[in-house]
């Protein structure tokens, strides 16, 4: 967590006669985190509260450092987000007696989201008759999304020496390992031989003037055999 940002380093390729060398970006995120802990019982004429925790990779709230709180529901069409209290609330009425579920989306100011699903029972007032008897709790769904929504920054914003760990370990999430984004391609010039690899480091054999051996490259390399 105490690396989290943007890291430039030099990356050098070189052979008997030349070498090269370019800077390259590293990107070191975590996605945004956000407790599971919501109600799953609501009842009529009572405001259903709850109290969210979405923070992000610097240990900020989320919607105060550039990002989002999206909120998706078929059935709890008035359900809202209050950015001030960082609560979500819904005043059910008896048209919304039964099951619901809500996704609540938040997104970093990188684009990098967590999703999570929250059922809600809603009864008609708040005792323990009312319940129903063969009723399991249900268990929230969590979506880490699998790809990067933009292009990597040229800057963060957000001290990573600053995070407030005491919020971060009060959040029952499931821990993600930290990832790894390459940016930008790598070009080797060998006297007129230009070998283009995308974010690839890889020894290049010694070239004969006479007879112009290539090296066996991947699939995905370009090469430019143009001889000026």
């Amino acid at each position: 967590m105490k690396d989290v940002g943007i890291f430039d380093y030099t990356a050098t390729i070189q052979n008997e006669v030349e070498s090269a060398e370019k800077i390259l970006k590293l990107f070191v995120y975590q996605y945004p985190e956000l407790n599971l802990d919501a109600p799953t019982e609501a009842y009529v004429g009572l405001t259903y509260i709850y109290d969210v925790q979405a923070f992000d990779m610097f240990g900020e709230y989320v919607e105060e450092n550039g990002g989002e709180i999206h909120l998706h529901s078929e059935t709890m069409s008035d359900i809202n987000f209050d950015s001030e209290t960082h609560t979500i609330q819904w005043s059910p009425t008896e048209n919304n007696l039964g099951e619901h579920e809500f996704t609540v989306e938040v997104l970093d100011q990188f684009g990098l989201t967590t999703a999570v699903t929250h059922y809600v029972s809603v009864f008609m007032s708040p005792c323990e008759l009312c319940k129903s008897a063969n009723r399991q709790r249900k268990s929230v769904k969590q979506v880490l999304t699998p790809i990067f929504k933009k292009d990597t920054p040229d800057n963060v914003e957000g001290n990573a020496s600053s995070i407030q760990t005491a919020g971060i370990d009060s959040i029952k999430v499931a821990p993600v390992d930290s990832l790894v984004i390459p940016q930008d391609t790598l070009r080797v010039s060998v006297d007129s031989l230009n070998v283009e690899l995308d974010s690839i480091i890889a020894p290049i054999d010694s070239v004969k003037v006479d007879s112009l051996i290539m090296p066996i490259l991947p699939d995905s390399t370009i090469i430019d055999t143009t001889i000026e």
